[in-house]
């Protein structure tokens, strides 16, 4: 709250002809796509430069990037305490590592811990005391292979993850949000907004010029950047979220991590991803509707136990709570298969429904004849056709029907239904006679919303759109609104005070009462 108040204080009396700076902008929101997990070495010979040594670490380099050796306990236990936002894999000693363990063993970032020692029996009897420590090696070798392929599983499940439970809000009849304090349709409209913009010409070419000047120290993303500029087209939107390279991590990531500097920055290729999916469901649902108007589609993922847990209790206990259905809706694009067989190769099989790492197979029903969000078949224009890939955008309500594990497969099944969105937003809102007109319908959206959740991030939403349209001058306007209805909500303010400064955006506005396209329905 005094983040926003401070805001306002500071735009009081604000210059109406002041940009941000999307260079730092975007080069902040990139930030959060580093790596987010390291390696933590802890041994009296750590620091010991021998050939071994040099080799060792170049190779795990090939796997992690953040390494950090330590001979000293203490400063080993400080390290990991100033750490604990990052997930940390460790290899210690059998002696120090008998000290070390039960000092860490309650951080939630410990993944997993590798005891090198040779004397095994002596150290194994206190090893078995904790579930985090997966193997006791006398050789480097069979160590670093555990190590390497823990870290590939942990890798699979963090790719998964980040578009796995994540994607999905539960809320219940009344469109209240049970996970977070973003509302599923409250989401939708925003990103309602990214899809339907027109976006200046020059905005792929911002982008990409920020990403190479953030990218300048890796060659491979160069590349892929380079191939991007010189031959993106948003007819071939598709292929290009179904190509591995950087665009399809990064739009999910900004998805994960609802940060509106990101999506605006990706926000035309946002837009054209939806405007062909919304163009190749059109021809799927007439394909089908007669022949096929039910069908299934699958994902297969890696998921944790506690998200599992999680994901059980919301579909249990808040239906009991409030004695209404839970419904999904998913908040951002999804990709899917018609072949199950291809989504159970994204599952890693759990040996025990109480592992630490689980799979799920997502089986979710679909009906043509339902009002929803785009989706479509899009095998023919993918990167991967083999790969049968139904393509589900965001805002699509399901109802969860089942969740159970499977002992036969050894990953746990969910299935969902996909349900009649009665609440999506009518997009006809946005088809206007211009693109000014339809600017102003996505500026309303950010106005009127009542949602805290998301547009507590309001200021960073008109800053963005500030950059990308510095001739609609107006919308900095807009911006004094929005913060004036934030202190508004936010204060007791004096009454007089509070005529005084409305007159004032009165003013502000009247500017513009003789421009058609924006006029005073925006006050």
């Amino acid at each position: 709250d005094s983040s926003f108040l401070e805001e306002f204080k500071m735009t009081s009396r604000l210059n109406f002809e002041e940009k941000p700076d999307s260079d730092e902008i975007l080069s902040s929101s990139l930030i959060d796509l580093k790596e987010n997990y390291q390696l933590v070495w802890l041994d009296v010979n750590a620091k010991n430069d021998s050939d071994e040594s040099i080799f060792t670490i170049r190779h795990l380099q090939n796997t992690v990037d953040r390494i950090s050796k330590f001979d000293d306990l203490q400063e080993c236990v400080s390290y990991i305490e100033e750490t604990q936002e990052i997930t940390t894999f460790i290899i210690c000693s059998g002696t120090l590592g008998e000290d070390l363990v039960p000092t860490i063993l309650d951080r939630k970032n410990i993944w997993a811990i590798y005891v090198y020692c040779y004397d095994i029996d002596s150290h194994k009897p206190w090893t078995w005391l904790y579930s985090k420590i997966k193997t006791v090696r006398t050789s480097l070798k069979y160590l670093l292979k555990d190590l390497i392929y823990n870290i590939q599983e942990y890798k699979q499940y963090e790719k998964e993850t980040e578009n796995g439970i994540g994607i999905f809000n539960f809320i219940g009849q009344d469109q209240t949000t049970t996970t977070t304090g973003i509302s599923g349709t409250d989401w939708s409209r925003f990103i309602n907004t990214l899809c339907h913009l027109s976006y200046p010409t020059n905005a792929c070419t911002q982008f990409v010029d920020n990403l190479k000047n953030y990218y300048k120290n890796d060659t491979a993303k160069l590349r892929e950047i380079d191939d991007f500029e010189k031959n993106y087209m948003p007819e071939n939107a598709i292929l290009w979220y179904t190509r591995p390279i950087f665009l399809y991590k990064l739009l999910n990531k900004a998805f994960l991590l609802r940060n509106p500097q990101l999506l605006f920055s990706i926000g035309f290729f946002i837009h054209d991803l939806y405007q062909q999916l919304n163009e190749e469901e059109e021809k799927y649902k007439s394909n089908h509707l007669v022949d096929c108007p039910v069908f299934t589609v699958y994902r297969g993922q890696v998921i944790s136990r506690n998200e599992i847990e999680r994901f059980s209790a919301l579909l249990t206990d808040y239906s009991i709570e409030v004695s209404r259905d839970v419904y999904i809706i998913n908040t951002s694009f999804i990709s899917t298969t018609q072949d199950r067989n291809v989504a159970t190769l994204f599952i890693i099989q759990s040996s025990t429904p109480d592992d630490q790492i689980q799979g799920i197979l997502f089986e979710i029903e679909f009906d043509v004849q339902l009002k929803s969000r785009p989706y479509a078949d899009i095998t023919h224009l993918s990167h991967f056709e083999q790969e049968s890939e139904t393509l589900i955008t965001y805002g699509c309500i399901f109802k969860p029907i089942d969740l159970y594990y499977d002992e036969t497969e050894n990953f746990w099944i969910c299935k969902l239904k996909l349900l009649n969105n009665l609440d999506c937003y009518d997009i006809n809102e946005y088809e206007s006679t211009s693109e000014r007109r339809t600017l102003k319908t996505c500026i309303n959206n950010l106005l009127y919303n009542d949602s805290r959740g998301i547009f507590e991030k309001g200021i960073q939403c008109f800053d963005m759109l500030i950059q990308l349209f510095p001739v609609e001058k107006w919308i900095t306007v807009a911006k004094r609104q929005f913060l004036l209805s934030i202190h508004d909500r936010l204060t007791q303010s004096d009454h007089s005070e509070h005529i005084r400064k409305n007159i004032e955006l009165i003013h502000m506005w009247s500017d513009y009462v003789d421009d058609n396209e924006i006029n005073c329905s925006l006050i």
